[in-house]
């Protein structure tokens, strides 16, 4: 865990701005007593119960592929045994605003000169004089630039589906949140690559930092727009 976080602090010093990578925060939490039992039959559901909504179609269809992966299989039905329900979001965004002084530079001294006279007799005379260009500081110039951030979250929520039909009782395995800060508010964008960061931590109680370049090949794979 310590050396994930090296790394990524490591790179993110070297790499050009969050247009290009998708900084992400996973946190998992495991249900210590009742582990996620292995492969078996799910469903995905939504938090909010609206199976029409097309985003969640898109996103559930991401979730379905990273079960797959792990042996699940997917059912459409009640018969299910477990339940993934996911929830996702994204704020209206923080802007910033910094400003930078920075010097600005050119001749201070030398160059040609000219110089002009008259002699006691009365002869006037003139002339140029050559010495070396000196350069400094000449002034000071200030820019203002502003960033807009924006806070995008995943929850994903494993629960045992037949308890909860039966009982209305939620026993969770286990809940992943993911949480990602950048320029792109475009949520659609950056779900595969919160999709992809969850299922790296998916069963277990850990916390961990990811990046993702844009064209990083496991969340291309996830992408159903390009």
């Amino acid at each position: 865990m310590k050396r994930s976080i090296l790394i990524y602090l490591l790179l993110s010093s070297f790499l050009p701005g969050c247009g290009s990578f998708y900084h992400v925060q996973v946190n998992g939490f495991q249900n210590t007593q009742l582990p996620v039992p292995a492969q078996g039959t799910y469903t995905v559901m939504p938090i909010d119960g609206n199976t029409s909504d097309l985003a969640f179609q898109e996103y559930a269809s991401m979730v379905r592929k990273k079960m797959e992966e792990r042996g699940y299989r997917y059912v459409n039905d009640e018969s299910a045994e477990l339940a993934v329900f996911i929830a996702y979001g994204i704020d209206s965004g923080t802007t910033t605003v910094s400003s930078s002084t920075s010097p600005v530079y050119g001749q201070t001294g030398g160059g040609m000169s000219s110089y002009s006279g008259m002699t006691s007799s009365g002869q006037l005379y003139s002339g140029t004089i050559m010495t070396p260009s000196q350069y400094g500081v000449v002034g000071s110039q200030t820019s203002t630039s502003r960033h807009t951030a924006y806070k995008r979250k995943l929850l994903v929520d494993v629960v045992d589906y037949q308890t909860l039909r039966k009982e209305r009782k939620t026993v969770s395995f286990w809940k992943g949140e993911t949480d990602s800060t950048g320029s792109s508010n475009n949520l659609r964008q950056v779900m595969p690559a919160l999709i992809e960061a969850t299922f790296r931590s998916f069963g277990q109680n850990s916390t961990d930092q990811i990046m993702f370049t844009e064209d990083d090949a496991a969340i291309e794979k996830l992408r159903v727009v390009k």
